[in-house]
């Protein structure tokens, strides 16, 4: 397992919204650590709860928008300029970030989310690479 340091400042800013797990607090002042675990970084959103959650699991499990039961699965979005869930940003009202999530651009990720009322651990989200 391979540890990477990286050191992320944030501005602190809260957009007001609450829930029981965390703010849309953007503020945090500490390090944060990458770890290369082998696993592949995935985004499913739940057709049901209509929750986008960011998760990691062994490397090639899924496809792009590959849908099993009731979720939608997107692949390869750390290393791409374009948005694989595009299809079903106006839907989503709630984000969850599981793991830590390093993507090389983060240009209209919440792009049509005007439903979303919750984001958790979006600390998670370390935009070091944008």
């Amino acid at each position: 397992m391979i540890i990477h340091d990286i050191d992320t400042e944030f501005p602190t800013r809260n957009i007001g919204h609450t829930s029981t797990k965390s703010t849309f607090d953007l503020g945090v002042n500490e390090s944060m650590y990458w770890i290369d675990t082998g696993l592949e970084r995935y985004a499913k959103f739940n057709q049901n709860t209509k929750v986008l959650t960011f998760f990691e699991d062994e490397p090639d499990k899924y496809e792009n928008e590959e849908v099993i039961e009731d979720e939608i699965f997107y692949v390869g979005f750390e290393n791409s300029y374009t948005v694989p869930w595009s299809g079903i940003s106006d839907q989503v009202i709630k984000v969850d970030f599981d793991v830590l999530v390093k993507p090389i651009s983060t240009a209209n990720w919440f792009k049509y989310f005007n439903d979303c009322i919750q984001i958790n651990n979006l600390d998670r989200l370390d935009t070091s690479n944008v």
